[in-house]
């Protein structure tokens, strides 16, 4: 449960920051800084991807196998779901397809 716990406040609270911060020096209006949820899967899948943490995807596997009934029907697993979806993502990401044909 504690990391449902990170893993909910990184997501609402960390990242809502994180941008303010990023943004402070410019002239934007607050609603647009807001993030909806297909923006944040795009910024999860880039921070697990840079993350230098490798077990992450059996980290949230874990979390997810033993959290209780009641809880995974709360909202705060859609973060939990959220980055297991950025691990599918980058583990089913095939690179070497956008790479130039070399013609020799």
């Amino acid at each position: 449960m504690c990391k449902l716990e990170h893993i909910y406040d990184v997501c609402t609270n960390v990242l809502v920051e994180e941008i303010d911060s990023f943004w402070a020096g410019f002239d934007i209006p607050k609603d647009q800084l807001s993030v909806d949820t297909d923006t944040l899967q795009g910024i999860l899948i880039y921070v697990v991807s840079r993350l230098d943490y490798p077990h992450i995807y059996t980290e949230v596997i874990l979390a997810d196998f033993f959290l209780p009934r009641a809880v995974k029907k709360s909202a705060r697993t859609l973060y939990l779901e959220m980055i297991k979806a950025g691990c599918n993502f980058l583990l089913t990401l095939d690179v070497g397809s956008d790479q130039p044909e070399v013609i020799e």
